[in-house]
């Protein structure tokens, strides 16, 4: 599993079937829990969703896309 140091710079997009609903760039994360976390606070409004996670890291540059369900 990739890992996210808070000095990392990480670029964010989530999508819903292929819309854009959120795009961000972000740094002082310590762990993909804590983004989660903050990313349920943004989008609270799509809980029960499948949404697509695009998680860039450009500081190790890794990147990932995942499937998650967002629940309340």
């Amino acid at each position: 599993m990739a890992k996210i140091s808070i000095t990392d710079k990480l670029f964010v997009t989530v999508l819903d079937r292929g819309n854009r609903l959120l795009q961000l760039s972000v740094s002082g994360i310590t762990s993909l829990k804590e983004l989660m976390q903050q990313l349920h606070e943004m989008l609270h409004q799509y809980d029960g969703k499948l949404l697509t996670l695009q998680l860039r890291n450009s500081t190790q540059g890794w990147s990932r896309e995942n499937q998650m369900l967002f629940a309340a």
